[in-house]
């Protein structure tokens, strides 16, 4: 559910973000990415919400605190997200926000899901400014970073930086 948030003259642009994150969402049908059932307006409260499919797990910087990820788990996770976002880009999708929070884990069989595309964009398209960063930016190629257009190599660059948290334990970029 889209909560309302504290101020409301960014209430039309949060629902333009959650609605993108949907219409992104349901197209992108692959193992590592959270699937996307249905959209709607609770009738009651008039508040937007999507149906996705139920993750059993944690959010990946969790799991890293805990520190209990072998090298080999490290690498085999990071290899199950690069498939979804090769997926991803094949489609034109640029998912812009790679970060251990938006990669949930499930803790037996360690199968990545990549969620949150409410700042995706997809690759043809003008969801943003040019000159607008969006993303975290401990995770953002430097072409994100200027606010230039990025495309799926942009989403590889912020995986690598999650890669070396997970390794050693630092952000690559702690500034």
């Amino acid at each position: 559910v889209l909560l309302p948030g504290s101020d409301e003259s960014l209430r039309a642009e949060e629902i333009t973000r959650f609605l993108r994150e949907v219409k992104i969402s349901r197209t992108l049908k692959h193992l590592n990415i959270v699937a996307v059932y249905d959209v709607g307006d609770d009738l009651d409260t008039g508040m937007p919400y999507i149906v996705m499919e139920y993750i059993t797990g944690k959010p990946l910087n969790t799991i890293m605190k805990e520190g209990l990820l072998t090298i080999r788990e490290i690498i085999t996770l990071t290899c199950q997200v690069a498939d979804g976002l090769d997926y991803a880009a094949q489609a034109g999708v640029v998912h812009r926000d790679i970060k251990p929070a938006n990669i949930l884990v499930h803790p037996d069989t360690l199968i990545p899901k990549l969620v949150d595309f409410g700042v995706a964009r997809i690759e043809g398209t003008n969801a943003t400014q040019a000159g607008t960063v969006l993303g975290t930016p401990h995770y953002m190629s430097p072409e994100q970073c200027r606010g230039e257009v990025v495309d799926g190599r942009s989403d590889l660059f912020s995986l690598g930086a999650v890669l070396y948290e997970m390794l050693t334990n630092q952000k690559a970029f702690p500034g």
